[in-house]
């Protein structure tokens, strides 16, 4: 799983530079998206209440900021993964810090699981307060078998 990780690090570095954190929203209309409109896919591209990253081991993991559009307060950052490949439940550790800017030293603050699913999702969540301009939610995810976190540090939202 170390490997896994290690391999995820870089494959989200190398794609953050030419990737936009998965939108939320609608999914897209049959056909490959031809029958959505040009405003329904830029508002789409413009939601960025929800981010994922894809492990290596298939594993997904799954970053909401709620409510959304983002407003100076209080707000609660969900995070799920689920199973990888092999269908084993993670058993890391996440932690998480809200920064002004991509680069900082903030202290990280731990999270702990709050539930799984009988398909070995596992759910974390930790109510946060938003304060006005952009903010970095930063994420920090390290198996258990592995001796450094991966930091995950480009997502950001501006709050008005």
């Amino acid at each position: 799983m170390r490997i896994h990780l290690l391999l995820a690090l870089i494959l989200v570095t190398g794609l953050s530079a030419c990737r936009k954190p998965t939108p939320s929203g609608k999914p897209p209309a049959a056909g490959g998206g031809q029958t959505r409109s040009a405003t329904e896919n830029a508002a789409e591209e413009d939601d960025m209440s929800k981010a994922d990253w894809q492990l290596l081991d298939d594993s997904i993991m799954t970053a909401r900021l709620e409510p959304w559009p983002p407003k100076d307060g209080p707000a609660q950052l969900n995070i799920d993964i689920t199973a990888d490949d092999a269908e084993q439940k993670f058993a890391g550790t996440f932690a998480y810090r809200l920064a002004p800017t991509e680069k900082n030293s903030l202290p990280w603050k731990p999270l702990t699981a709050q539930r799984e699913d009988e398909d070995g999702n596992v759910y974390f969540g930790a109510p946060v307060t938003l304060p006005k301009g952009t903010t970095f939610i930063q994420l920090r995810v390290r198996d258990k078998e592995d001796e450094e976190f991966t930091e995950l540090t480009d997502w950001s939202v501006a709050v008005k």
